[in-house]
């Protein structure tokens, strides 16, 4: 079985931050990739100030969990762009590198001097990676933005939400798939270089990614001229459809009825709703225009039943339904534990965490999960193995790089100014 290794013998420069970026170098990691993740040793990936504090101690931006799930399977390095000898090396990292990725603002690496015309003239065979928020070219290139801003920006958050209420993003999961979005461009272009020899650009826009995901809105109103609302939890489709209260604190039941017969069972599990017709119910129509009654109904039979067991009950009668699952709970449930999901690895700082998986296995029968090959980087933690392995650098110049504050293991600022590096 050789499909997780499918990217052995590929060098790839990472100088991703927060989420979109960082994940696809991730994923080329764990499928074989040698991932080098550049950061600046006064700005690194903004991910290690997110859900770590000051409080932890001096290296409280090694603690983040956040930064560490999304750059597992990679070696580490810090390099000061801002400078003539940072940017001289990145321009020799260039020469035996496969893949550039990036996910800052068009004007940040534009300003290194490091845009695709200047990468490509160093090497043609390189793909470069770059992930703007808004696009290379027109009036918004040079806005900044999150997940959040491109969910709305891209159409998902004005369907997302109750009917009388706002809209509402889903909160940045844009990011993963902006990631995987750019997986398989890559696996293009480079099946493109076999081909032709030479590298090419992949421009990924963000809230592109974000409008493709919700093209069904724009085809409806350009169709028909109508424009779609918010519908909560409820489907345009299916009646009835929703989450419902059950017992214990913030408990919830999600079920969706497909069809009349799935209706009819429905019933006989549950008991004649009182008080509304049966002829009406028994169809989709009729469903929808008492959907109000009907969810009052719904909830007040599960109010006072386990989620999970009324779950069950309900799947053996052919409906679908599942418990809501709380992040604690995902983290616990044993339908994923049992499928191998999460990952257990060690960080010298934080100990030993689980982290999330990768959603597919490879190979014939139940197949081989791919898994995260090791844990996330120390910031700098590889700066001397990089630069002497792959550049060939001896001790007194990986040191004068150092005491220069080109590279660091330790975040250059206020706080902390380089005496040479303290390690």
């Amino acid at each position: 079985m050789t499909e997780p290794n499918a990217f052995a013998g590929i060098r790839v420069l990472d100088l991703g931050t927060f989420w979109a970026g960082p994940y696809l170098g991730s994923l080329l990691g764990a499928l074989g990739a040698d991932v080098l993740k550049v950061e600046g040793p006064r700005r690194p990936d903004g991910f290690r100030f997110v859900a770590a504090f000051p409080q932890q101690g001096s290296r409280w931006y090694e603690m983040s969990g956040l930064f560490q799930a999304t750059n597992l399977n990679k070696r580490g390095m810090t390099l000061d762009l801002g400078t003539d000898a940072g940017r001289a090396v990145f321009e020799r990292l260039l020469g035996g590198a496969d893949i550039v990725i990036e996910n800052f603002s068009p004007r940040v690496i534009e300003q290194f001097g490091f845009g695709y015309p200047a990468i490509s003239a160093v090497n043609p065979r390189i793909v470069m990676v770059r992930m703007p928020g808004y696009g290379l070219e027109g009036s918004w290139r040079e806005f900044v933005g999150f997940g959040n801003s491109f969910e709305y920006a891209g159409g998902l958050g004005w369907i997302t939400g109750d009917p009388d209420g706002p809209p509402l993003g889903p909160g940045g999961y844009a990011d993963p798939l902006v990631a995987m979005h750019a997986m398989l461009a890559v696996i293009a272009a480079l099946r493109d270089r076999e081909r032709t020899g030479r590298g090419q650009l992949i421009e990924l826009v963000q809230a592109e990614v974000v409008a493709a995901m919700t093209a069904e809105p724009v085809i409806q109103y350009a169709l028909a001229g109508e424009v779609l609302g918010r519908t909560g939890a409820r489907s345009e489709e299916f009646a009835p459809q929703g989450v419902y209260p059950c017992r214990g604190e913030d408990e919830w039941l999600a079920l969706t009825v497909r069809d009349d017969a799935e209706w009819t069972r429905l019933v006989r599990i549950v008991g004649e709703p009182q008080g509304l017709p049966a002829e009406q119910l028994a169809t989709l129509a009729g469903r929808r225009a008492a959907h109000d009654s009907i969810d009052r109904w719904l909830s007040d039979w599960t109010r006072d039943r386990d989620p999970a067991g009324t779950a069950d009950l309900l799947q053996a009668a052919g409906i679908p339904a599942a418990k809501v699952l709380t992040p604690a709970g995902m983290y616990h449930d044993p339908q994923v534990t049992a499928t191998g999901y999460y990952q257990a690895l060690e960080h010298p700082l934080t100990g030993v965490r689980r982290y999330p998986g990768w959603p597919f296995r490879f190979g014939s029968g139940s197949g081989v999960r791919l898994a995260h090959r090791f844990r996330s980087p120390l910031l700098g933690e590889h700066n001397e193995e990089i630069l002497r392995e792959s550049l060939g650098m001896n001790p007194e110049e990986i040191d004068e790089l150092r005491h220069r504050g080109v590279i660091s293991e330790r975040i250059l600022g206020v706080e902390e100014e380089h005496d040479g590096g303290d390690t």
